[in-house]
């Protein structure tokens, strides 16, 4: 993760559109949620040297955990276990602490919001 956030922008940018297209696969409505996920994104990328980043990815994680948690409660009970760790992860990065001071906490996030879209598909 570099000072611009180069790597936190282009992780959660991929994530929404992972996000959108399970949405989309399912029948799940999200459009709402992703274009507010999107203006996180956006954020981040207007100003890659603003210290609020950590804010901004937490705002958009919470958003797309919550779409992912519905997608799951719908259509996948199986995976109640990976939305609780997703939760978790997303609740661990801190919005008063510097996004550069909490790496593995923002990279454990995609991680998980990526097995869970694996585990769906």
């Amino acid at each position: 993760m570099s000072l611009d956030h180069e790597y936190t922008n282009e992780a959660l940018l991929k994530l929404i559109e992972a996000t959108d297209a399970m949405a989309n696969e399912v029948g799940y409505e999200v459009q709402a949620d992703i274009e507010k996920a999107r203006e996180y994104a956006k954020m981040i990328e207007r100003a890659p040297f603003e210290t609020t980043h950590a804010n901004t990815i937490r705002n958009a994680d919470n958003i797309l955990t919550n779409v992912l948690q519905n997608i799951q409660k719908a259509k996948y009970p199986g995976l109640a276990d990976e939305v609780s760790a997703l939760k978790k992860a997303s609740e661990s990065i801190k919005m008063e602490v510097l996004t550069l001071e909490q790496k593995d906490a923002v990279k454990n996030y995609f991680a998980k919001a990526s097995d869970l879209l694996q585990k769906m598909n």
